[in-house]
């Protein structure tokens, strides 16, 4: 069961209240999916290496963004899985997507378009 946070949505001084699920995967988990990362971005600056002028530029770059994509995700603990609310400009369904948890962030509203500040509630 993933553990429930309250959530306020923030938008030209106007709030709302949203909920969001929040997972903690394990370290096993984690571990598994930086060496799949890792594992792909090594095959694609091989494959960069075989094209011509583009890999003096390219294999060292992704040399270093493979590096970096796996300690970011050997980093990551907690996972905003989703959540709900309502825009506090327009009062439409607002959908949080999957992202790793950063509160607060911002997100757009689908119906107005506008940014909405995400945040925990108070």
């Amino acid at each position: 069961m993933e553990p429930k946070q309250s959530i306020e949505l923030v938008c030209t001084q106007k709030l709302s209240r949203g909920e969001i699920s929040v997972s903690i995967p394990s370290m096993s988990q984690r571990v598994g999916k930086a060496i799949m990362l890792g594992l792909i971005l090594s095959i694609v600056t091989v494959l960069s290496a075989f094209l011509p002028l583009v890999h003096f530029v390219a294999v060292p770059l992704l040399l270093i963004t493979t590096v970096l994509v796996v300690c970011s995700a050997l980093k990551s603990r907690e996972f905003i899985d989703g959540g709900t609310g309502t825009c506090p400009a327009c009062n439409a369904a607002f959908h949080i997507r999957r992202r790793r948890k950063s509160l607060p962030f911002t997100d757009v509203c689908g119906q107005c378009g506008r940014q909405v500040i995400v945040r925990i509630a108070s």
